[in-house]
């Protein structure tokens, strides 16, 4: 790739990554496609138990999904108030879980990125497969948030 912004971190076991913004934005051959024609929620008829090898019911977690997102996202957020590193937060055990919670943490994610300004930005991401705003403002917190409160309203999450 020519001329692309890289940058070497550590990643959460102390091992070297390199970073690229390539990793983050989408490829350029999509962009003639509008991004509502990209977007589509995964639909399934089949239950994620029967896909999996293990008895749901043995490993059923009682608390919904708000629940668990909510008690995630506050001792996440205790646990990386001091934290300025991007990689670190994203590597966080917390963090991880959220987005292993999936679609049914993005409601959340946006409901929270609106009122508590937290950074989701990865997360929503990595869920999604999106990034519904314009890669010059990768930099722009503010026009990011707009951008995913936008999206997330027009597809009926918030």
């Amino acid at each position: 790739m020519p001329n692309v912004a890289r940058r070497d971190e550590k990643d959460f076991y102390g091992s070297s990554i390199t970073v690229s913004l390539h990793d983050w934005f989408p490829k350029k051959a999509h962009r003639c496609q509008p991004l509502d024609e990209r977007w589509q929620m995964p639909q399934s008829d089949t239950p994620l138990c029967d896909l999996l090898d293990y008895d749901a019911d043995e490993v059923a977690d009682t608390s919904t999904a708000q629940e668990r997102f909510l008690k995630l996202a506050d001792e996440w957020s205790q646990a990386t108030m001091h934290v300025s590193s991007a990689s670190d937060l994203i590597n966080d055990a917390r963090y991880q879980e959220i987005i292993s919670l999936g679609w049914d943490a993005v409601p959340y994610l946006l409901t929270d990125l609106q009122r508590n300004k937290r950074f989701w930005f990865p997360a929503l991401a990595a869920i999604t497969g999106v990034r519904p705003f314009d890669p010059g403002d990768s930099s722009n917190p503010r026009r990011m948030t707009e951008a995913w409160v936008k999206w997330g309203r027009r597809k009926g999450l918030i």
